[in-house]
């Protein structure tokens, strides 16, 4: 069975926060569910029956923070936000990698199936490619605290 992956290009999305200094915009960021986030919706489509060929297609996205009082802010904030939004980029990137590689590793494994499979087994198939990369990025996201061993904090000077 041959897999044509497609993993369309990154796309980018911020959502606003406000406040005056890195304390309240802290406590913006701490009212929702994340700081930022990375989705990786996906679909697919089964050739043939048996199937000969499944068409997988990945729209992956981040969303980050953007923070309206940022001009006005002292430098000491300013420097906290931009070392925040470092961190919080390499880590959703992060989360993009390993979507990559498992849509890739799934992509090179596929065709080395020689059973026919039906419509309802590469369905399976795809819902636990789908479960494998959500358990790696939960694992990842407890690894690092969800970025936090890895920089994404806001320093309060």
């Amino acid at each position: 069975m041959e897999v044509n992956l497609t993993i369309r290009n990154l796309r980018r999305r911020t959502y606003n926060v406000s406040g005056e200094s890195i304390r309240a915009v802290f406590d913006a960021l701490n009212s929702g569910d994340c700081w930022g986030r990375y989705r990786f919706p996906a679909r697919f489509r089964p050739v043939g029956n048996p199937v000969t060929e499944l068409r997988v297609m990945f729209n992956p996205e981040i969303t980050m923070p953007n923070w309206r009082n940022y001009r006005a802010a002292s430098a000491a904030d300013k420097r906290s936000w931009d070392n925040m939004i470092a961190a919080l980029t390499r880590h959703e990137a992060a989360h993009h990698a390993i979507t990559v590689a498992e849509a890739n590793r799934f992509r090179d494994t596929v065709p080395d199936i020689s059973t026919p499979i039906d419509r309802r087994g590469a369905t399976r198939m795809f819902n636990e490619l789908i479960s494998d990369i959500q358990r790696l990025q939960d694992r990842f996201d407890a690894r690092t605290r969800h970025g936090q061993r890895d920089g994404v904090e806001l320093v309060e000077n």
